[in-house]
C-alpha cells in the first residue's frame, strides 16, 4: 500500500493516542511482508518485540545490524529472543568482516575514524535492506535526545538513492519510565 507524505503526516497525528499494539498491528495490516523490525536489543527494541510477537498477527520480521563487533552477551540474548519467540532474526552483514577491513582500512578503524566505519557497518547494510521494506519499525523515543525530540510515531523518509519507506516508532510518546514499567511488569 502506498501512502502520500500528507497522508502520513495525518495518521501520525491520529496515531499520538493509539497504543503501540495498535500501531504495529497498522503496519502488520497494510505492509504485510514490506514491513520489518530494526532492533538493537535494548530495552525499547526489546518491548516492541514483545508487543508485536505477543499481540500482533500476522509476525512481523525482525532484523539487526551485526557488525561484527557484538559482544558475547548480545549473540545470547539474540539467541534467547529468537528461541522465547520462535522466530528466526536476520542478521544484516557489512560487505567486509572486522578481518578483511582491518586488512584494508587498517586496525581499529573504528577509532580512527569512527564515522567511516559506522558507514561501512551499519549505513550501508541498512540501506541495502532498506530497498526491500515499505516500512521500519524502530524502538525510537522522544525523550531519548534532542535530536530525537521531534519523532512522530510515523515519518516518511527517503534512502539516499530515493526510496521512499515509512519509518514507524511506536514508542515515540512513551518515558523511559513506561518502558521500564513494562518490562518489569
Amino acid at each position: 500500500m502506498t501512502f502520500t507524505p500528507d497522508e502520513i503526516k495525518r495518521l501520525a497525528e491520529e496515531f499520538e493516542a493509539n497504543t503501540p499494539r495498535d500501531v504495529l498491528q497498522w503496519a502488520a495490516d497494510n505492509f504485510g511482508s514490506r514491513v520489518a523490525i530494526s532492533s538493537a536489543f535494548g530495552p525499547e527494541g526489546l518491548v516492541i518485540l514483545d508487543i508485536a510477537m505477543r499481540k500482533v498477527e500476522p509476525r512481523l520480521p525482525v532484523f539487526t545490524i551485526d557488525t561484527g563487533f557484538f559482544f558475547k552477551e548480545t549473540n545470547e540474548l539474540i539467541a534467547k529472543v529468537e528461541q522465547e519467540y520462535g522466530l528466526t532474526i536476520e542478521r544484516l552483514q557489512p560487505e567486509l568482516t572486522p578481518e578483511q577491513q582491518a586488512e584494508k582500512h587498517g586496525p581499529e578503524l573504528f577509532r580512527r575514524e569512527p564515522d567511516r566505519c559506522c558507514y561501512m557497518r551499519k549505513v550501508l547494510p541498512l540501506q541495502k535492506k532498506l530497498g526491500e521494506l515499505d516500512a521500519m519499525v524502530t524502538g525510537l523515543r522522544r525523550s531519548q535526545s534532542e535530536t530525537r525530540k521531534g519523532a512522530k510515531i510515523l515519518q516518511m523518509q527517503e534512502t539516499p538513492d530515493g526510496h521512499r519507506y515509512i519509518k514507524i516508532n511506536p514508542l515515540a510518546a512513551w518515558s523511559k519510565e513506561e518502558v521500564w514499567w513494562y518490562i518489569v511488569s
